[in-house]
């Protein structure tokens, strides 16, 4: 028996599986990880969530120093004519 991903729908998740050959239903969804695979892909989000976080706030950083440093750089061609 086969079983077919379902997007969940706005209450609770469920799967569709074949119960027999050609016959689906839909079933509410059972996690079957265990507590130890379920804190470690929870970790791995949020570690991916921190990189993602760290990246875009160093991109802004960097665009901010950018910007300073051709407004300083303007500065100090007006001040020196």
């Amino acid at each position: 028996m086969g079983r077919l991903p379902k997007v969940p729908s706005d209450c609770c998740a469920t799967e569709i599986i074949e119960t027999k050959p050609g016959i689906y239903r839909e079933v509410p969804w059972k996690d079957t990880r265990t507590r130890q695979e379920i804190v470690a892909d929870l970790q791995r989000q949020v570690d991916e969530w921190r990189e993602n976080m760290i990246r875009q706030f160093g991109e802004k950083i960097e665009a901010h120093a950018e910007a300073l440093k051709s407004l300083i750089e303007e500065q100090v061609k007006e001040n020196t004519k």
